[in-house]
């Protein structure tokens, strides 16, 4: 970065953390639809007994979601789901 001279100011440093896009997948995974998606959908919410895994709620109404979302690199697996 420039330097400047302006009153007490010498310098102005960066003091924001870059984001680093090489993380995450080199290839995007490809995502569940229809029937398989409800089948692990019910099996993720009776693992978790309908219990919200963020806030504890016991309920009907939640939804299933990734753990490492897939555009970083997280899988489709049962251990990267979880019942919000």
């Amino acid at each position: 970065m420039e330097r400047r001279t302006m009153g007490k100011l010498t310098s102005i440093e960066r003091k924001v953390a870059t984001l680093d896009t090489r993380r995450g997948a080199p290839v995007a995974v490809e995502r569940i639809r229809g029937g398989r998606l409800d089948r692990i959908r019910q099996r993720i919410m009776l693992r978790d007994n309908y219990t919200c895994r963020m806030c504890g709620r016991v309920t009907a109404h939640g939804e299933v979601d990734h753990i490492v979302p897939l555009a970083v690199g997280g899988g489709n697996n049962e251990e990267n789901l979880q019942y919000l």
